[in-house]
Order: C-alpha cells, then structure tokens, then sequence
C-alpha cells in the first residue's frame, strides 16, 4: 500500500546533516511571491546547502529554479502532483530531503500530505499575502498541523495570522524577507542613468517618479495617477514624468481590465505625456537606480519588497500609511501618506521635486537602512537556524 510505503522512509535518522530543502511553488503567477524561492534558494546553494524544488511545468516558478540551477520536479497541475505522491515521495528519499518548505496555501494540499506519509521530513510554509480570513476549518487544521512554522513576512501580517490559524503562538514566528542586494552594489553612472531613463520614455531632466509593482486595484496605481493630477495643478520647480513599471495578470490585462482603466484614466486626467507604462522589466534594480521618487500607495502590503528594492537602490520612497509599509519606512528613510489622500501625495511629490538635498539625504539613509536588516544572507541565516531547531527537537 502506499501509506505502508511512505511511512517506510527513514529520513530523520542522520540529525545531525545539514538541511536538504525542498522548495514547493505551485503556481503559475509571476509576482513577489513566486520569485521569491528561487532567489532564496540561489542564496542557500551559494551557503553549501542542497536544494531542490517542486513546482509546474513550463512556469515561470520552474524556470526561475532552472536558472539558478536548482533541480525541479515538475507537473502539469497540482492535481497531477497530488496523484504522484508515490513519485514525489521516493524522490524525497533518493535525495535524502528532510525539510520541505511551501510557498502558497494551495501547496499544502501536496506539503501536508508529503509529511503526513514521511514524518520525519519537517514543514514549513511562509505566508507571503497575509491571511484575510481565519483558517481554522477542519482542513486548515488538519493541514497546519503538520508545520514546524508558520513564517510571517512583517509584524503586520504576524498580528493577522495569530488570529488567524489555529495554531499555538509560538509556532508562528515573524521573519521579514531579505532582498540580494548584489544588484545595488555599484551605482549607476551617468551615461547608464541616461540609457535606462531613455528606455522608459522619461525626458531628459525630467524627476522620475517611479510606480513598480503588478497592475492590480490593491498596488494603488489609481490613486498614484489622481495624485499626479493634483500635481500637475501645482507651481513645480521642474519638470516630472511618471513611469508605471510592472505588467498585469490575464485577467487585469484583458479587455476593459484594470490596465485598461489606467490608461483611460490617463487621458482623462490630462496625463497624455506625463506617464508611462514600462510593462515587465527584468532589470528593476536599475530602473530604480535610474529614478528619482519610488511611490507605493498599496492598500495592505504585507510586507513592500518595492520599498525595500527602492532604498537599496537610494530613491527616495513615498509610501502609505498602510499594512507592513510603517514598518519600512521611518522619517529619516522616507515619507508616509495617508491612503486615498491624493491632495497629501501630490504636495509630497512637490516638496521632493523642489527639495533634490532632501532627497539625496532620504536615499542615502534608505540605503544604509536596509543593507543592514534586509540582506537575503541574514534571511537565510534566520531560516536555516529554524530548520536546525525542529530538527534537532
């Protein structure tokens, strides 16, 4: 039978080897969330850890853990995984895995199912959104059970998920992403400034003033263009052009979607000119390098890897008042806004227009900030030390 089979696997018996990691991404999205475990697996290879993956064939998840040479077992859909638990498992065995790591909740149909069959492989699963309703139906408890930790990506979404899973405090802990940081070592000079704004159709001289992040209603990109008309409307010291760098899912991409609205809202609001929509670019970090305002007007970020990207890259930041953001951004990094207070941002964007010391100042301290809490060698650090303590429990 096959219970009879998985719970032969011994992969506990040598506690004192080092974790063997099995990353689970059944997704096909391309956002934060899923360019995460490759990033963090790239970092755990460079550190001497063995990693491996399980994720959906022809994705962007698959491909990324190919490109940083991770060995991926993939499926046509995650019902096809779930039928392949026999396959999944003995290749757990044959590479002697003994730490699995899921990514979405969907994944834990096939993660809790993996440890429920090898018992002695511990679970663990990072809540990259932040839970909106509580998870304590007979599956989600049944589920969780089988995890070591439940990681939460801010104090903001930490405070959400005690609520919301039905699990002792104690195994839900707090660990913010880290960010590579390699890509923000050396800074742009000014024929690669000059080629990288030419690229996202900004005037030369112009004030960047970035908006990155997926199309979708909850990044705020509406509120970001009602603020630009407010500053259109102002006495500006210089000119300013707007770049929206990110690209939508199917559905916001479709005909009347969301990126159908923001381009309509930009001819009604006599932004013709004044804004452009990069799409999806590969080189962010230089694109930040390259602008001069980062605005994030999300509504409830959990935790603003963009924030976090834009300090590295020594632009000033303009976020809200909102979910993880406060977390980030302090005064001496950074400005807070109110959401739906388009009035406040357009005057905060003025004030950074006319005030280029200020801004300088902002980045340099974003900078320094997060080179010394967000680096991904520390994340990984924390990560492996947990893996360590349920192993050695």
């Amino acid at each position: 039978m096959l219970g009879d089979h998985l719970s032969s696997i011994q992969l506990g018996a040598d506690a004192a080897r080092s974790p063997v990691i099995l990353q689970v991404c059944l997704s096909r999205s391309w956002g934060g969330l899923e360019m995460y475990p490759a990033k963090v697996s790239r970092e755990m290879v460079a550190h001497g850890y063995e990693v491996h993956a399980l994720a959906l064939a022809h994705s962007k998840v698959s491909e990324s853990f190919t490109d940083e040479r991770v060995p991926v077992l993939a499926f046509g859909s995650q019902l096809n995984a779930l039928l392949s638990l026999r396959q999944i498992v003995s290749y757990i065995d044959r590479h002697k895995i003994n730490v699995i790591h899921a990514h979405k909740s969907g994944d834990m149909r096939v993660a809790a199912l993996l440890v429920k069959f090898a018992p002695n492989v511990k679970l663990f699963f990072t809540d990259h959104i932040g839970v909106g309703r509580p998870k304590k139906g007979f599956y989600h408890r049944w589920a969780y059970s089988k995890v070591e930790r439940v990681f939460s990506i801010s104090e903001f979404t930490h405070a959400r998920n005690i609520k919301a899973f039905a699990l002792e405090p104690d195994r839900i802990a707090q660990l913010y992403n880290g960010i590579d940081f390699s890509d923000y070592e050396v800074d742009l000079d000014i024929q690669g400034r000059g080629a990288v704004r030419d690229s996202l159709g900004v005037p030369k001289d112009a004030v960047l003033i970035a908006m990155p992040g997926r199309l979708t209603p909850g990044k705020g990109q509406m509120l970001w263009l009602e603020a630009l008309s407010r500053l259109k409307q102002m006495n500006v010291s210089r000119q300013w052009h707007g770049v929206v760098i990110g690209e939508a899912s199917p559905k916001d991409s479709a005909a009347r979607g969301y990126r159908d609205q923001l381009t309509h809202a930009v001819d009604e609001l006599g932004l013709a000119g004044r804004v452009t929509f990069a799409g999806f670019r590969a080189d962010m970090a230089r694109c930040l390098q390259a602008s001069d305002i980062t605005a994030i007007p999300s509504f409830a970020e959990a935790f603003g890897l963009a924030v976090v990207e834009a300090m590295a890259a020594s632009c000033t930041v303009v976020g809200a008042r909102a979910g993880a953001l406060p977390e980030l951004i302090t005064p001496d990094t950074g400005l807070l806004v109110d959401v739906d207070a388009p009035e406040q941002w357009a005057l905060c964007f003025r004030q950074l227009i006319d005030d280029a010391a200020l801004r300088h100042r902002l980045g340099a301290h974003a900078k320094a900030h997060v080179l010394s809490r967000f680096g991904m060698a520390t994340h990984v650090q924390r990560l492996i030390a947990f893996y360590e303590q349920s192993r050695l429990c």
